[in-house]
Formats: structure tokens, sequence, C-alpha cells
């Protein structure tokens, strides 16, 4: 039976291994020194890293830092190498052949059923740990140790790979046991709250961020964590989930370890020793923060917001807005059951919480009503690095804020706060704002390590000068709302200096052309979304946007008004993947996608529906692998000049569209040319 659900996964591995070998066993000498400085480099850590906790010292610290993430890039080239090479060679090595004959690929087999029964999750979790193991020795290691175990499988399996992790990483991945199970988690919440957590340092040549996304990689790769397949997005932007199966034992590990306590039902547990509490019960939420909790450290709750149930639908508006004047607000359980509680109760909990706990360093508080301001005690947290709050009620933020000198990020999306008081943009420790259309004032401090603001507009009054964004020299992420008339002088100012943007989006009635320009040197910028007219056009043909955005991923323009001139030019750059075309991104009736450009691209929407010709030359879009086009008139046609497969086969997906579809040969296109001369 192992044979039979093992055996053809492993031939089709070997095939494919076979394929890649021929590409890289030239650097088979290269590899195998490489191979034997990390060796060296393996038992330099093993010796050093003991001998640095007895005697500590600054520069030992730098050098094992160093070589250790040296030792990582190694590992990496290493087993790639052996995995794509050097087990692969079955033309070029008789004695791989007979070892092969002789059944030692097949005791593998044996091992890797034996040790699964083929179950998926057990088949996948293995995988991502035996991929960091160099050697056969180490396989058989493995083989041996959950041989030896009398649990069931799934769970040795689940505790060794919890256990082979590198210490650093432990408490990133026990920190999933205070969030719920079959949740989508924001890669960019997460690493935020590592970072307020102390997880993460600064390593030489990154940043905070950078390692918890790292940390967050090497997660994914060895299957303890999903990535959720979507379209092409930073790293910010993806989310993550968890197998409810390893989130089971991650909340076990953590509750035996004190890492966190979480209250998911009625009954309370001692809170005490509490460094972190999870509040994840859908009755008698804030029950827990009436104990006292001395030690602790953060807060978590997650609550799903639902719509309300039937029971307490609105039937007209003078109900509606009785509800709305009701002090009881109504919460609804991720189990869509709807619960009570009163407002006041809510806020003398959480005024209670920021009187008593003033060393906490994380507030993360989903679904929990708070009232229409938070209390003035948020001030007093002065230990505060992580505050985030989702209530619907939430209005206003008090100007004690000002007083969390170590405060990082702050997120009030999902609420109604417009407006932060002035002395909130004064906080130099400041990484991460998140909101909706806040007002950014024309004035703000030293904001040197801010990299993310999302959503601002400007001041209606004051708007914006050359210096209100262009001090946030760390920025990866800027988007903008409401960016009207006279606000932009002071943009394309900023953009001169704002040299490590990553995504830029903007919406508003009038968006400088000079985005495109190479006077803003956006060289790392990857991901553009523009929503509105450009203005200070200059002449297309003068642009080097080629130049201007060597890096941009993906472009989404909306109400820009762009000529066909303008599209041309946007063929040219190298690395372009996804394009979308909303309505009023295009001014001309006709759409032609020349020969040669857009070699990267590889989806392709367009929703416009003015346009009556979508013209597409042979040769063009040559990694096209999703067009979409959307609203468009019943009077577009589709010219397909000479042969373009992959367009042709996305379009007659499509039974709509292929009957609009015209094809033209080279033959036809030389004839009709000639008769027209």
């Amino acid at each position: 039976m192992a044979e039979a659900i093992i055996g053809p996964l492993v031939v089709k591995l070997q095939e494919l291994a076979v394929s890649e070998a021929r590409a890289l066993v030239a650097v088979n000498d290269d590899i195998r020194s490489l191979r034997d400085k990390l060796m060296w480099m393996q038992a330099f850590l093993r010796d050093a890293d003991p001998r640095r906790r007895i005697v500590p010292d600054e520069a030992s610290r730098v050098w094992l830092h160093q070589t250790r993430y040296a030792a990582f890039d190694a590992e990496d080239a290493v087993h790639q190498y052996f995995l794509l090479v050097d087990l692969s060679r079955e033309e070029s090595n008789p004695e791989y052949n007979e070892a092969v004959k002789n059944g030692v690929r097949n005791d593998y087999q044996q091992d890797i059923f034996d040790t699964t029964q083929g179950l998926p999750l057990a088949i996948v979790l293995l995988s991502g740990l035996l991929r960091t193991k160099e050697y056969p020795v180490e396989w058989k290691a493995v083989f041996e140790h959950l041989k030896s175990k009398q649990s069931k499988r799934l769970d040795s399996i689940l505790s060794l790979c919890f256990d082979d992790l590198p210490y650093d990483i432990k408490s990133c991945v026990l920190y999933f046991a205070a969030l719920p199970t079959n949740m989508l988690i924001e890669a960019q919440d997460l690493v935020c709250m590592w970072m307020a957590e102390g997880f993460l340092r600064p390593k030489e040549g990154l940043t905070m961020e950078k390692v918890g996304y790292r940390y967050l990689k090497e997660l994914i790769a060895r299957h303890l964590i999903n990535l959720e397949p979507m379209d092409e997005n930073t790293p910010e932007e993806e989310l993550v989930t968890i197998q409810s199966e390893v989130h089971a034992f991650l909340q076990i590990e953590a509750q035996e370890v004190n890492f966190v306590e979480i209250h998911n039902s009625d009954d309370i547990p001692p809170l005490s020793a509490a460094r972190r509490l999870s509040l994840q019960n859908r009755m008698e939420k804030y029950a827990a923060l009436a104990n006292p909790m001395p030690k602790l450290r953060s807060i978590l709750s997650n609550f799903e917001k639902e719509e309300t149930s039937k029971e307490y639908d609105v039937a007209d508006e003078d109900h509606e807005a009785k509800v709305q004047q009701s002090p009881i607000c109504l919460h609804c359980s991720p189990h869509g059951t709807t619960t009570k509680c009163k407002e006041g109760d809510a806020k003398s909990y959480l005024r209670q919480l920021l009187q008593t706990y003033k060393f906490l360093r994380v507030i993360n508080l989903q679904g929990l009503e708070v009232g229409d301001k938070l209390p003035n005690e948020i001030g007093d947290v002065v230990h505060l690095q992580y505050l985030a709050v989702t209530s619907c009620s939430l209005k206003e933020i008090p100007p004690s804020v000002g007083r969390l000198s170590s405060l990082q990020t702050l997120d009030v999306r999902d609420t109604e706060v417009k407006e932060l008081p002035v002395p909130f943009w004064e906080i130099g420790t400041l990484r991460h704002v998140f909101g909706h259309r806040l007002i950014l004032p024309k004035r703000v401090g030293e904001l040197k390590n801010l990299q993310t603001l999302d959503t601002v507009k400007p001041d209606d009054k004051y708007g914006w000068d050359r210096n209100t964004l262009s001090k946030m020299i760390q920025l990866r992420s800027l988007f903008i709302w409401e960016l009207s008339k006279g606000h932009e002088k002071g943009l394309v100012a900023a953009l001169k200096k704002l040299k490590y943007l990553v995504t830029l989006t903007i919406h508003g009635d009038s968006i400088p052309s000079a985005v495109f320009s190479t006077k803003t040197s956006l060289r790392r910028l990857e991901v553009m979304e523009l929503d509105g007219m450009l203005i200070d056009m200059p002449c297309v043909e003068d642009m080097d946007i080629k130049s201007c955005l060597p890096n941009l991923l993906l472009l989404s323009l909306e109400n820009t008004m762009v000529s066909q001139d303008f599209i041309n030019k946007l063929a040219e750059l190298p690395f372009l993947a996804s394009l979308t075309l909303d309505g009023g991104s295009y001014k001309d009736e006709q759409l032609v996608f020349s020969a040669g450009g857009f070699h990267s691209l590889r989806r392709l929407t367009v929703d416009l529906e003015e346009l009556k010709k979508l013209e597409i030359h042979e040769s063009a879009l040559p990694k096209l692998a999703d067009l979409d086009i959307l609203i468009h008139s019943n009077d577009l046609n589709i010219v397909i000049l000479g042969k373009n497969d992959v367009v042709e086969k996305l379009l007659h997906e499509d039974k709509i569209l292929s009957k609009k579809i015209q094809r033209t040969t080279r033959s036809e296109r030389t004839a009709r040319r000639i008769g027209v001369e």
C-alpha cells in the first residue's frame, strides 16, 4: 500500500530533479566546497553559542548573528543542490541505479508511509521537517525518533516539528495559540504584534519587520502555517491561516509553558500568573478582566462581526433610530449567535484594565465595543507598543495617547475615527499607522521610523506642504485618499525623498503625473494603484517610465484617462506582472497591444465600457495567464493579428467574447496593405 501511495510521487520528483540537474551539475565542486565551509560554521556556532551566554560580549553577539545568517543562506543553497542534482543522477551514476534496484529508495517510501499512514497533514508536516535535514543520516534519525514514540503519529510529528524550530521562531509560532482557529490573519498585523512583544530584533541589514517576514516564510516552508492563495501582492498584504490540528497542539504547548491564557468558555481559569490573555469566549466577554493579573503584558480579543440575526432586524427607519440611541450594543460571535453587553460595562472594564496594568505592551481588541472614545487612561500605559481597536462605535482617540512614547503600531480601521490628536503625530517611535481616511495634519513630528501610512487624506483647511511627508524617509507603504488640486505639490516634493516606497495608492480628483517621472526616484516601487485624473502630463514621448519604475510589478489605473502612447510606454516595464485598466483609465476607443510589449505580464484586466476595439498583435503578451474583460460595449471587436495561442485560449473560455474575435494572418495584412498602396 505504501508503494501505491508514495511511489508515483517519488517517480515524479525524480523526473523533475533529473531535468533540473542538467542545468545545475556544473556547480558541483562549488557546492561541495560550500558544504565543507558550512560544516565548519555549524561547528563554530555549536561551540560559541554556549560560551556567549556565559561571557556576554557585544562583538561576539554581532559576529554570531552574522555567521548564523551566513550559515542559513549556505544551508539553503546546499539543500537546493542536493535535492535537485546530487540525488538525481540516474543516467550518470551507476551506483545510484544499483541502490534504487536494491530498494534503498523504497526504504524511505516505507518509512514515510509507516510514519504517516498516508494522512495528508502528517505527510505535509513531515515534508516540511525533512526539508531542513541535509544528510540521509538525519532523515534516518527523524524516522527512528518518530518510531520510538508511543503517542499518536500526528502528535509525535507535531511535537518534533515544534522542537526542531530555531529558538527565536518558537515564540512566534506559539502566538497563533492566542488567535482563533480557521481565521485569516494579515501578515503585517502578525509581524507588528511579534515586534511589540519583543520577539524580533534587527539583524545585520534587516529591519525588525523583514526579520518577521523571514520567520513567517520559514513557518510556511515548514508547513506549520499556510499562505492563502491570492493575486500578486506584497508580503505585507499576504494572509495566513493555521490548520485546526496544529492550532490545538500549539494551544496545549502555550498553556503548558504559561505563554498565554485563553478564555474560551464560561469557566474562568486562574489568571494571576498570566502574561498574555486571549478572549475567545462568546458569552461574558469581559468577565476575565475582573481578575487580578499583575504580570499581564498583552491582551487580545477576536470576535468576528457579522450581520445581526433576524431577531434584531430593523424594519424601518424609526426603529433603526431607536436602536442607534440604545445603550445596548449587539455583538455577533463567529458561530452566528448574537449576544448583548452594556456599553457602560465595557468602558468601565477597559478603564479598570488601563488603570491597573501599566506594563501592557499589546492591546488588540477586535469586536469589543469600547464606547465612542477611548478612556484618557490609555496615556498611562507608557510601555504600550501595539494598539489596535475594531469597534463600530469608536469615534475619538484622546490627546493623552501622545504620552505613549514607545508606541509602534496604531490600528483604528473599522472604526469611526477620522482624526487623531496632534500629539499622536509627535510620537517618534511610530512605525505603522492604519486607519480609514484619517486626516493627516500639515505639521507632523520627526517620523523617521514610520513605514506604513494607511489611509490618510489632506487637511481640508490647511492641506499639505513639502515638509509634511518628506521627513518620513523610511515609508514603505503610502495610501492617500481625496487628493485634490493644490495638495499635490507637497506630495511631489515628498516623493523625491521617499526612496524606500514599495506600495503607493492614490485616490483623488487630480494625481500628479510626476509619479511616472524620473524625478521622483521611485526605483523600489512594486505596487501602484491610481484612481483620478493624471495632471501636468508632459509629452509622453519624453517620459522614461522604464527608468523611473524599474521594479514595478502591479499597476492599477482608474479615471486616469491615459492614451495609447502611454500604454506603449508601460509596455517597456521589465517586470510588470499585473495590469488593471478600470473605468475611465483609458480615453481612446481602440486599445492596441503591440508585438514585443509587456513581456512579463501574467494578468490583464480590462474594464472599459467605451472601448470599441481591442487589438492584440502576434507575440504580444507572451506570458499572459489570466485575461479578464469585464464590462464592455456590445460593439466591442477583438482583433488578433497573427497567431497568439495564449490569448485565443483565454478568450475562448468566455463564450460571449469568443464570438467577437476576428483573426488576421500575416499574408492577409500584407495583401490589404498592398491593396491600399
